[in-house]
């Protein structure tokens, strides 16, 4: 039905260079915003143990994890610290992942309303209380 959305993307990083995966997003062949054309995927890195060397420690190595992951689609520079919007009309739409950098799996596209951010005051009462 028409409204405003936002969109989870399921992805998981293949194997590449140690580069931030980019795409950039069209809907029905345009992008809404200036932000659709550069979206960032993030890959997962875990270092290694560290290391001792003459009393002084060695940086580790960081091998990158494989998983999967979901995010909503934002602005890469975070200028309004919430999902991108988008108004979409019922009926079919087309939405290419255009590769700008880094090769990536797309496991899941779904429109939906982003869950609400808690506010500071509620995540501050409920870590307090599981301390």
């Amino acid at each position: 039905q028409d409204g405003f959305y936002n969109l989870e993307v399921g992805y998981m990083a293949l194997k590449g260079t140690t580069s931030d995966i980019q795409r950039r997003v069209l809907i029905d062949g345009e992008a809404p915003y200036e932000a659709l054309t550069q979206i960032v995927f993030k890959r997962i890195w875990r270092d290694e143990a560290i290391r001792l060397k003459n009393e002084n420690e060695i940086r580790p190595n960081a091998d990158e994890v494989f998983q999967a992951q979901t995010i909503f689609l934002e602005d890469y520079d975070r200028r309004s610290g919430a999902p991108l919007l988008f108004h979409l009309t019922a009926g079919e739409h087309t939405l290419p992942f255009d590769a700008v950098k880094e090769p990536m799996e797309v496991t899941a596209l779904t429109f939906k309303a982003a869950p609400a951010l808690e506010s500071y005051e509620t995540v501050l009462a409920r870590l307090r209380e599981d301390n």
